[in-house]
C-alpha cells in the first residue's frame, strides 16, 4: 500500500491493524482515500482528524449561595473555601454518605496528561499492578514499557510513550476536580477524596495543537485493554472535541472505540464544546456520538446558568456541570 501511494508509514497501532500514513505532497487526502478504499487489503480508510482541547476559565473565584439546610460535610482542604462547584452539585451532602473509595474503581482522564507528582494527586494516582517499576521491560505485554500511571500517545515508542506527565496544566486541573486527595489540609478537595486516576495523555501540551484521531484512538484502546485485563475502569473523562470537516458525518475509528467502551461498561463524560453553539444543528464530536455510555456535558456558572461559551442542545447535550471560573 505504501509503495502504491508513495506514502510513508508514521505509526502502526491497534494490534498492528491500523496505520497512519504521511502522503507525498502531490497526493491529496481525498485522492488517497479514493485509491485506498478500493484495495482488497484495506478494511477502511479515513483522515487523521484533529481534536482540540475544550478549555475555558480554568481558575478563578465565584461567590457561593447558601445551600439547603441538610446534613453536609466540609473537608479541611485549604482551598475548599474557593470551590463553588461542589455545593452546586450537592457534593457536601453526598460526602456525609461516601467520600470516594480506596478500592479497585478507577477513572481514566484522557487529556493533556496529569502531573502525577502533584502533592494533592500523588496519593490517588493509579499504579499499574502488572508493571515492575524501572526494569525497562513491558511486564504486562501491552506495548508500553513501565507504564506505571498511564501513557503518552503523542510519543510513538520508548520511555516517553509511558510518561503521561502534563506540561499544559489542563489535565492536572481536571484530575484535581475528579480526585484531588480530600481532607489532607492541602489544595482542593476532589469530588472523590479517594480514587484511582489513570493518566492518558492524548493531547499536546500546546493547546492549539490538540490531538488527532490516532492519539485519541490509542488512548481509548489503552483504556479498553486495561478493562479487559481486569483493571476496573468505571468512568473516563474527555475534554476534547470539535466539528469534523464538511461532509464528514463520523470519525469511524473513534466512534468504534466509544462503542467498545459501552460493551465494557465504561461511562464517558465528554465536554459538549466551548463554541457557544447548538450541538443539535452544529455537531460536536465525540460528544454527539450516540454510543451508549456517553454523557455530553455543558458548562454552567455559579448562578446555575449556561456559561456563555458553552455549547448546548436539547437532544444532544445531557447535563450541565460547573465549568466556569473553577478554582
Amino acid at each position: 500500500i505504501r509503495s502504491f501511494l508513495g506514502a510513508r508509514t508514521v505509526s502502526t497501532f491497534g494490534n498492528r491493524r491500523l496505520q497512519t500514513l504521511k502522503l507525498p505532497a502531490d497526493i491529496s487526502i481525498a485522492q488517497a482515500i479514493e485509491q485506498l478504499k478500493n484495495q482488497s487489503v484495506v478494511a477502511s480508510v479515513q483522515p487523521n482528524y484533529i481534536y482540540r482541547l475544550q478549555s475555558q476559565n480554568l481558575s478563578g473565584l465565584a461567590k457561593k449561595k447558601k445551600g439547603p439546610s441538610v446534613p453536609t460535610y466540609k473537608p479541611n482542604d485549604s482551598g475548599f473555601k474557593n470551590q463553588w462547584g461542589p455545593s452546586k452539585i450537592g457534593a457536601p451532602q453526598a460526602w456525609t454518605v461516601i467520600k470516594g473509595s480506596s478500592g479497585p474503581n478507577a477513572v481514566a482522564v484522557l487529556d493533556t496528561g496529569i502531573n502525577y507528582n502533584h502533592e494533592d494527586l500523588i496519593g490517588n494516582m493509579w499504579r499499574n499492578p502488572n508493571e515492575v517499576a524501572g526494569n525497562g521491560f513491558d511486564d504486562d505485554g501491552n506495548g508500553y514499557i513501565d507504564d506505571l500511571h498511564g501513557i503518552n500517545t503523542l510519543v510513538a515508542t520508548g520511555a516517553g510513550a509511558s510518561n503521561p506527565m502534563d506540561g499544559n496544566g489542563h489535565g492536572t486541573h481536571v484530575a484535581g476536580i475528579i480526585g484531588a486527595v480530600g481532607d489532607n489540609k492541602k489544595g482542593i478537595a476532589g469530588l472523590n477524596f479517594q480514587v484511582k486516576l489513570i493518566a492518558v495523555k492524548v493531547l499536546s501540551d500546546v493547546t492549539e495543537e490538540g490531538g488527532t484521531s490516532e492519539t485519541i484512538a490509542k488512548g481509548l484502546q489503552y483504556v479498553s485493554a486495561l478493562k479487559e485485563d481486569g483493571i476496573n475502569v468505571r468512568v473516563a473523562n474527555h475534554s476534547y472535541g470539535g466539528a469534523l470537516p464538511a461532509g464528514a458525518a463520523v470519525d469511524p475509528i473513534i466512534k468504534a472505540e466509544f462503542d467498545k467502551f459501552a460493551t465494557l461498561g465504561i461511562v464517558s463524560s465528554i465536554a459538549a464544546g466551548n463554541d457557544g453553539t447548538n450541538n443539535d444543528t452544529t455537531h460536536d464530536f465525540p460528544s454527539n456520538y450516540d454510543s451508549e455510555g456517553i454523557i455530553s456535558v455543558a458548562a454552567s456558572d455559579s448562578s446555575d446558568k449556561r456559561a456563555g461559551f458553552s455549547n448546548y442542545g436539547a437532544t444532544t447535550v445531557d447535563i450541565a456541570a460547573p465549568g466556569k471560573s473553577i478554582y
